[in-house]
């Protein structure tokens, strides 16, 4: 009977007796863990972004611009309101009469006018082209004065072509 507790107590103490070893690092073999290269993110650096200097010239060159844009799309939207009216008149009239022949002036005569808002953006936009060649930085109060101006002259343009639409051809 000894000799069957001696033997699982003696198993018991080679078990122990080489636990040590499996809990030890051995530089033979490589760890699992990440490596540093691994463990780093792919994601680009963040940086900084530029912002333009504050340019008082081109500030009050932008008001100026902006009090044009405002000044020439009212006339538009005011001949359009009485385009609109002409053509309301016009839409059941025949072609070539009287009626017909006043809506159609009064379609024409929008069309200076809107290309006035288009000369103003194309103004504003040749010195943001200017800026970009020269390598200068984006100025945001530019940019942003060119997107309103360009809505500005899409939905002339779209107002002018629902009224010709609404006349017969």
């Amino acid at each position: 009977m000894s000799r069957t507790i001696a033997l699982p107590a003696l198993a018991a103490l080679v078990v122990i007796a080489l636990l040590p070893g499996c809990t030890t690092a051995d530089a033979g073999y490589p760890s699992l863990l990440p490596r540093p290269i691994e463990a780093r993110g792919d994601a680009p650096a963040a940086r900084p972004v530029p912002e333009a200097t504050p340019d008082a010239t081109l500030d009050a060159q932008i008001a100026r611009w902006r009090a044009a844009a405002d000044a020439a799309g009212g006339r538009f939207d005011t001949a359009a309101a009485r385009a609109a009216t002409k053509v309301a008149g016009a839409k059941s009239a025949a072609i070539g009469s009287e009626t017909w022949i006043d809506a159609q002036t009064m379609l024409a005569d929008l069309i200076p006018l809107h290309n006035d808002l288009v000369a103003i953006l194309g103004e504003m936009e040749r010195t943001a082209s200017e800026r970009a060649q020269a390598g200068q930085l984006p100025y945001p109060a530019l940019d942003s004065a060119v997107e309103a101006v360009a809505a500005r002259v899409a939905a002339q343009a779209e107002r002018k072509a629902q009224l010709e639409a609404m006349l017969p051809i």
